[in-house]
């Protein structure tokens, strides 16, 4: 900070206009030298050169002491600098460096509109570049920096007079940074993201209409123009509200994988930290239910991440699999495993937008660019699995960890199903369907007591991931090494 403004207050002075200052100034600095001068001089000339005759001759060597106070030397060195914090006075070494990075830029600005000629015309254009402005700084003062420092450049600029057209360009690697300019913007405009293609670094401008855009997003069959438009309007006010609160690392990730449940955002993290490859990556899990998720879309081919949908296979049942009718037409609730895709409908709406709603689509993982969707698309053990839950049951139902959190969360119809005396493990599979229906309400509870097991067990044998998330695993791999590899090249 010193450095910064004892250079502003410098050039301040030197301007014509604080010239009487600038030469009362200097009267004073004069007065002081010759009054310390006429001190000094009383005080330790005579007897300094008392000494000095002593050894050789005062003719031939003396010593004459003066003060030599300048302005430059006032300004540099004799200038104290100090923060104000709640009426207290805090030397600028002992605050912290957030604060020290802001005063710093801030008084490089005003260097930089003190400075500007005052002749020159609006026809030139000045960029004022800030590069990573996080550095030091706490989350909440890098989203004030961001949203206010548009103000603050026009405040010095509208009070300095002087026809000034800037431009601000702020690089930076901050989450909070990014989300609070699109925040409080209410806009992507003036957003440019940086990525790889074709080994080459190429910008991607992230603004409203590119975000939007027909050429990324998907029109409906059973839309109007008009319900279209109007479709695309929403989402895009949904999605710079939401981008801040959901995925707010999505643009500076390596890769990301959206869930549609709280078991897979849950346990996801642990399976990604102990696999051999993907552990050496930054991948963000997200949480995006259903159709939402689908606002994404658009905004995740445009920023070219490798980018994961693990889906559920929502098979439609008919009401004769969902429950019987006795002869006085009372219902009794029942669940029926689904032992095949033939006729079958899924009323996932990504499965629906990607591969159509025919049960072909249920016969193919979704692949479009850079992003990459995974479900049930195989049975386990005969039964197809219409969601995560129940993929992870089928998969490990003679998991010794995965039957423990089953009894601790769902104890009574666990007991119900697996029997006792002797305990038969293979019902599981007979009825995983109504466990993990059983389940639906005890979500978070299920998924964390089943990470708990995880966690704390060394000697049994970790649950399996189902198969078509391991198949999602290996793509991404993939995919992540191809980028990587296309970067290293440039």
């Amino acid at each position: 900070m010193s450095k910064v403004f004892n250079k502003i207050i410098h050039y301040r002075y030197k301007q014509d206009k604080a010239k009487d200052d600038f030469e009362e100034l200097n009267g004073e600095i004069e007065a002081i030298n010759e009054k310390i001068s006429q001190k000094i001089t009383t005080s330790h000339d005579q007897s300094i050169n008392d000494v000095l005759s002593k050894i050789e001759s005062s003719d031939r060597l003396g010593v004459k002491l003066t003060s030599d106070l300048t302005f430059d030397k006032l300004m540099n060195n004799l200038v104290k600098y100090e923060y104000t914090e709640q009426g207290l006075q805090i030397p600028e070494g002992q605050f912290g460096l957030g604060y020290s990075n802001l005063m710093s830029i801030i008084g490089e600005i005003i260097d930089y509109v003190e400075r500007y000629p005052q002749e020159d015309e609006q026809s030139k254009i000045n960029l004022i570049c800030i590069e990573e402005p996080e550095t030091h700084m706490h989350p909440q003062m890098q989203e004030l920096f961001i949203k206010y420092i548009n103000d603050a450049i026009t405040y010095l600029i509208d009070n300095s007079q002087k026809k000034l057209n800037s431009q601000l360009i702020i690089t930076t690697h901050s989450s909070h940074i990014l989300h609070s300019k699109i925040h409080s913007s209410n806009s992507f405009d003036n957003i440019n993201y940086i990525t790889n293609i074709n080994n080459n670094a190429e910008v991607v401008r992230l603004n409203d209409h590119a975000v939007s855009s027909v050429e990324v997003y998907v029109e409906s069959e059973y839309e109007t123009e008009v319900q279209f438009n109007k479709r695309k309007l929403d989402d895009l006010k949904f999605l710079k509200k939401h981008i801040k609160y959901k995925v707010s690392e999505l643009f500076f990730s390596d890769a990301v994988i959206f869930v549609e449940g709280l078991t897979e955002e849950t346990l996801l993290p642990f399976y990604i930290d102990n696999h051999p490859d993907l552990k050496r990556y930054y991948i963000s899990v997200f949480n995006i239910n259903g159709a939402h998720g689908q606002v994404y879309h658009p905004l995740i081919k445009l920023l070219k991440i490798p980018s994961l949908i693990i889906t559920d296979l929502d098979i439609k049942r008919l009401d004769s699999e969902k429950f019987t009718l006795d002869d006085d037409n009372k219902k009794t609730e029942i669940f029926t495993q689904i032992s095949n895709l033939n006729n079958r409908v899924s009323t996932n709406t990504t499965i629906h937008k990607f591969n159509g709603t025919t049960s072909d689509g249920l016969n193919r993982y979704i692949e479009s660019d850079n992003l990459f969707g995974v479900f049930q698309k195989e049975p386990i053990n005969e039964y197809y699995a219409t969601s995560f839950e129940e993929a992870f049951i089928l998969t490990n139902s003679d998991n010794t960890i995965l039957n423990k959190a089953l009894k601790k969360v769902k104890k009574n119809i666990y007991n119900d199903i697996v029997g006792s005396d002797p305990v038969d493990l293979t019902q599981l599979i007979e009825h995983s369907y109504k466990l993990q229906n059983k389940l639906s309400a005890s979500k978070s509870d299920f998924a964390n007591t089943l990470l708990y097991e995880m966690i704390i067990n060394d000697s049994d044998a970790v649950p399996k991931l189902p198969s078509y998330i391991a198949d999602g695993f290996d793509w991404l791999k993939d995919k992540i090494i191809e980028t990587l590899k296309s970067e290293g090249a440039k």
